[in-house]
């Protein structure tokens, strides 16, 4: 190496020490005011975003099957209009869409409910403000529930401390089907 690539090589090195430094600030300020943002009673909406692939993988072992969904969650306050972390509870049901008999509609089974309260939703806070106000991020995971292949209707709820229930839209997504574990045989064994 030649000393115009090692101090090239250290410069950059600064610069991405310095903007490292900047951001851990910057988070830990987004963080103290997602933190430090007050609780709402007034919320009257709820309002869910879910990304084209919402499914997640829960697994140590990193294989692809999915164990849960990925959702932004907005609890909207009278006052602003906007989203707004809440003081009541924050609730999900996952409902599998069975088919009707003949002529008779679809059903859905019950078959997870989540339910975080304000404590326990704050570590799901996201840490800066958009347009839409202050928004969660929850990763739901359906534990021993089997959806797969099969399709789910995620309901969003917001619990308020009056016991007044106020539903978000219902979103219906089509769980992938797990995949197949190859095993290999050892053709010694055999």
């Amino acid at each position: 190496m030649n000393y115009r690539h090692i101090a090239i090589c250290l410069a950059w090195s600064a610069v991405m020490a310095g903007g490292g430094c900047n951001a851990t600030r910057m988070n830990r300020s987004s963080a103290a005011k997602a933190r430090a943002a007050p609780l709402a009673s007034d919320i009257i909406g709820v309002r869910t975003y879910f990304k084209n692939n919402p499914f997640l993988s829960f697994d140590d072992e990193g294989d692809p099957d999915p164990e849960g969904i990925k959702v932004t969650y907005y609890a909207v306050s009278n006052a602003t209009q906007i989203g707004a972390f809440g003081d009541g509870a924050i609730r999900f049901k996952m409902y599998v869409i069975e088919p009707g008999r003949e002529g008779e509609p679809a059903t859905g089974r019950l078959v997870k409910t989540w339910e975080f309260n304000p404590q326990q939703a704050m570590g799901w806070r996201v840490r800066r403000r958009t347009t839409l106000g202050w928004p969660y991020m929850f990763h739901l995971n359906w534990g021993d529930a089997d959806p797969y292949g099969k399709e789910i209707r995620i309901v969003p709820e917001f619990v308020r401390t009056d016991g007044r229930v106020i539903k978000g839209s219902p979103k219906d997504l089509r769980v992938p089907f797990r995949k197949q574990k190859v095993i290999l045989l050892d053709e010694a064994r055999l």
